[in-house]
């Protein structure tokens, strides 16, 4: 059992390993974004434009759905690829004329540079960049319970931390070694999922997760992440949610 970016499960799975994605955690509103100077205002204004990302990570997909979404496409621009911790860093250098990056190298940038402005972020498409549980196949048939007790968990956790917002970040920032000042912005771009906000978006007929799944593989074949569409229905296992 893992937690993982749902691309990277895509990604697992479509190259042979035998998992199944058993819940959505969280998705990233503001968290990730793209950034360029103020007077950027549109994708049409990145033509022929130097843009900095990393490639095959969730910078990737949110620069490449984002592009096409807009009628566009990588050919469009002046890739630079370079890890999301430098992407800031370059464009307030004026190395490169956009960048794709990350909390805190969002907050850090326009912190630096008050003519940097998001243009593009997650919230275009939620859940597009995303966190889910994954377990394979053959653990999670043969422990139902222990997945249940997962779940359970998970539930727990996530109602603490909507119900202690203080004393639940202080606690995560701790595990990842940070102060929890230091991730406030994180904590604020991003959007954490219950069980039952599960159920309900993974409903077939009214929920939007295998939608979004969709528009993921879509742009993990268009950066070439996956070679071949993979079977989603057989990929994402919503029983546990249930129990």
């Amino acid at each position: 059992v893992a937690n993982v970016a749902s691309h990277t499960a895509i990604k697992l799975y479509a190259n042979g390993v035998d998992l199944r994605v058993v819940l959505l955690e969280d998705a990233s509103y503001e968290a990730d974004a793209i950034l360029a100077p103020a007077a950027v205002t549109s994708f049409a204004d990145l033509a022929g434009k130097r843009v900095a990302y990393e490639e095959g990570s969730t910078s990737d997909l949110l620069l490449n759905f984002g592009l096409a979404e807009n009628g566009l496409s990588i050919q469009d621009i002046e890739p630079a690829p370079m890890p999301a911790a430098d992407a800031g860093a370059a464009l307030i250098a004026g190395q490169v004329d956009a960048s794709v990056t990350y909390e805190p190298y969002i907050t850090e940038a326009m912190g630096q540079n008050p003519e940097i402005a998001k243009l593009y972020t997650g919230a275009a498409r939620p859940g597009l960049i995303s966190d889910v549980l994954i377990a394979r196949t053959e653990f999670a048939t043969q422990n139902p319970e222990t997945m249940s007790k997962l779940m359970a968990i998970w539930d727990e956790a996530v109602a603490f931390l909507r119900e202690n917002p203080d004393e639940g970040r202080a606690i995560i920032a701790t595990a990842v070694g940070s102060a929890p000042e230091e991730l406030t912005t994180a904590f604020d771009g991003v959007r954490f999922y219950d069980v039952a906000e599960n159920a309900a978006e993974f409903n077939p007929e009214s929920g939007s997760f295998y939608a979004i799944f969709a528009d993921i593989q879509d742009v993990s074949l268009s950066i070439g992440l996956i070679e071949e569409s993979v079977d989603l229905d057989g990929l994402i296992d919503t029983s546990y949610l249930s129990q």
